[in-house]
Order: C-alpha cells, then structure tokens, then sequence
C-alpha cells in the first residue's frame, strides 16, 4: 500500500477557496429563491433551471483549476 504524505506548505487557508466561494453563493441564492427574491423580477423558470445546470460544469471547472488543498 502506498501511503501518501500530505504537506501542509502546500495548502491554502478555507477562505480562499474559490469553489467553496462559488457554492456558498448558489446556496445563498437557492435560500433567497425558496423565499421568493429573486434579482429580476423576470427570471423565468427556464433561466433558473439553466443556472441550476451550469452549478455543476462551474464546480469542474474549478476544481481543474485548483492548484492547492484546504489546510487547517
């Protein structure tokens, strides 16, 4: 078995995280959506189904581009 070390020089701090970023603010705006705001009162529920797909390919995305891992 293969162990793995983990160096800790090599890791960034929770806060900045892209990702983590970009997910804590899809949660904010699903909340908001549950509770009826919206940004434009003509969103229509085509926009949002399509920005519910894109959550995902944006996660990729920028999961391909990370460079370093959460630290303590």
């Amino acid at each position: 078995m293969r162990t793995i070390l983990y160096d800790y020089r090599m890791s960034k701090p929770w806060y900045a995280s892209k990702t983590l970023w970009f997910n804590a603010l899809t949660i904010l705006c699903a909340v908001a959506a549950f509770y009826g705001w919206t940004p434009d009162q003509q969103l229509t529920a085509s926009v949002a189904a399509m920005l519910v797909a894109a959550s995902p390919i944006v996660n990729f995305v920028l999961r391909l581009m990370t460079k370093k891992a959460i630290g303590s």
